[in-house]
């Protein structure tokens, strides 16, 4: 399925889901006070959460009883979340990575006061280094600056049209309107700004259509050639490329696999020969419509 966008309804976008989707998941990670961890807002199991021992707060993070309260609690995360190293030096270099966060985390949370909106918790990641996570999974920085122009197709961010101003509601969670999909899971794959892309395209063309359709992200990463793939994107240049394009893809037709691959996309007028001989038919087709498109013949469709 081929789902088509206009660039006034890409660029004049505004979700305002954002901070309630913050408060929600804060208010979820608050309640596992008990929790240490290595990135904010993060779903952990309340099990997990109240068998941590709550004295490493108040230990000192130099002391051989901390050292041995965090070989337990890594042994107890490599568990749930099926961690399995290769040797021990690797082994070794995810706990060094799991105790630096750790200690960041205790540092972090000594700081907090009650009235704090978010609270912390280990996740999946906690084995990383801070390098490691951003290498894996932000989008790669870029010094200069990726606007795409293309024959008047995409305007810049100095001519873009300016967005008509309104009177906001209060509060505003696109979720309960139906036209936000599912949260997706991007894996080991720098992908954030195609996820982010394609879910406010989603959003937008339910809104006007009516009809929420989960939209390609491989597709971005495969065939957007303004962008990095599994290296990283631009939300911008990635609406500039379907406007281009002509639309983007659903999921259903075009599965994410979270690594690059090479542009699964074939399609063009076919001009091969046709004879006029009726022995020569050998297929049915089914003609929709017709058209010249610019071309000296007609074209089916």
């Amino acid at each position: 399925m081929k789902t088509c966008f206009f660039n006034h309804y890409i660029c004049n976008l505004a979700f305002l889901s954002l901070t309630s989707v913050l408060t929600t998941e804060a208010k979820m990670a608050h309640r596992f006070t008990q929790l240490l961890a290595l990135i904010l807002s993060l779903h952990i199991s309340s099990t997990f959460a109240q068998s941590l021992p709550t004295h490493l707060y108040t230990l000192s993070q130099d002391s051989d009883e901390f050292f041995s309260a965090t070989a337990e609690l890594f042994e107890r995360w490599t568990e749930k979340h099926g961690k399995a190293y290769e040797s021990a030096k690797e082994k070794e270099r995810r706990f060094e990575n799991f105790r630096r966060n750790l200690k960041y985390v205790a540092a972090r949370k000594s700081r907090m006061d009650g009235s704090s909106g978010h609270a912390v918790g280990l996740n999946k990641f906690a084995d990383l280094s801070n390098e490691e996570f951003k290498q894996t999974y932000l989008m790669a920085k870029n010094k200069t600056e990726r606007s795409l122009v293309s024959n008047g197709n995409v305007s810049d961010s100095k001519t873009r049209e300016k967005v008509v101003t309104c009177d906001a509601p209060a509060w505003l969670d696109w979720r309960k309107r139906g036209v936000v999909t599912p949260v997706k899971n991007q894996g080991a794959c720098g992908s954030c700004g195609a996820f982010s892309a394609t879910g406010a395209m989603e959003g937008i063309n339910a809104i006007v259509t009516g009809d929420l359709i989960s939209l390609s992200e491989q597709e971005l990463l495969d065939c957007d050639e303004f962008d990095n793939g599994c290296g990283g994107g631009n939300m911008d240049t990635a609406f500039g490329w379907v406007v281009l394009n002509g639309g983007i893809d659903s999921e259903a037709g075009y599965p994410y696999k979270g690594f690059d691959e090479r542009c699964n996309i074939y399609k063009g007028i076919y001009d091969g020969d046709c004879s006029s001989n009726p022995d020569d038919v050998d297929h049915a087709i089914l003609i929709v419509g017709y058209g010249s498109n610019g071309y000296d013949s007609w074209l089916w469709i």
